[in-house]
């Protein structure tokens, strides 16, 4: 059931890349307050080719979301994208809370649960949402937009071991 939501991957970017990607996600100042009103920070063109060689879909945006402390990032759908791969640069952490809304059961929060330095594939057309329910820990994701793939497409891919190039 929670496979219409959300599947965790194998896919993480070779280490020279985590490297560099741990480094830009870290600086402070690329960080701005964007459309979906959420801290976030885009990639580097270094990192958004390499990415784009990566995955055979087409990506949309390519960009860091970052959560401070106790923050609240409601329920929503996204606008601009139908589907994400999205990375935590974090370990897991019981403060950080990612959740879908269940279609059948709207009062039903189920966690997304993801795998740090590993892609998720996510359906943002369904309901979800995020709280750093921490006191003094910042969540910071790494974020691929897709708007002209479907989530469904996308978790195909993987599952025939097509959505991602041998770089």
């Amino acid at each position: 059931m929670l496979e219409n939501y959300f599947y965790a991957t194998l896919i993480t970017p070779v280490q020279e890349k985590l490297e560099q990607l741990y480094y830009e996600a870290s600086i402070e100042k690329n960080y701005y307050l964007s459309p979906a009103n959420v801290l976030r920070c885009d990639v580097s063109k270094e990192i958004r080719e390499y990415l784009s060689k990566l995955f055979i879909i087409e990506l949309a945006d390519c960009g860091f979301l970052k959560s401070p402390p106790n923050y609240r990032y409601p329920v929503h759908t996204d606008r601009f994208r139908i589907t994400a791969l999205n990375m935590p640069m974090f370990a897991h952490n019981e403060s950080f809370e990612s959740y879908i809304i269940d279609d059948k059961n709207p009062k039903v929060k189920e966690p997304i649960t993801y795998k740090k330095d590993h892609f998720t594939i996510l359906n943002v057309a369904k309901l979800h949402g995020v709280n750093n329910n921490s006191l003094d820990l910042t969540r910071i994701i790494l974020s691929i937009g897709i708007k002209n793939t479907s989530y469904d497409k996308v978790l195909n891919l993987y599952k025939e071991n097509k959505l991602i190039h041998v770089v």
